[in-house]
């Protein structure tokens, strides 16, 4: 069985996700928006955290800047 949680209900997913985007904000050497913003990403689609990444100027192909934030974000959850 497979199971999704896309939303936080299974996983604690602000014990993996705001220390990688703050990590992933010190990579491209950008203020971290803070952890309210950052938790408004949860479950929402792909297009959504792609327009996020242009209204904070991260200047990079969204390609890249979701691989390094999927490693960052994995990296957590195994700690």
């Amino acid at each position: 069985m497979i199971i999704f949680d896309l939303d936080g209900t299974l996983f604690n997913t602000a014990s993996a996700f705001i220390p990688a985007c703050e990590d992933f904000f010190l990579t491209y050497n950008k203020p971290y928006p803070g952890n309210r913003e950052v938790m408004k990403l949860v479950g929402e689609p792909e297009a959504y955290f792609r327009e996020w990444l242009i209204r904070h100027d991260i200047d990079q192909p969204f390609e890249q800047t979701r691989r390094r934030m999927i490693e960052l974000e994995v990296g957590y959850i195994y700690k």
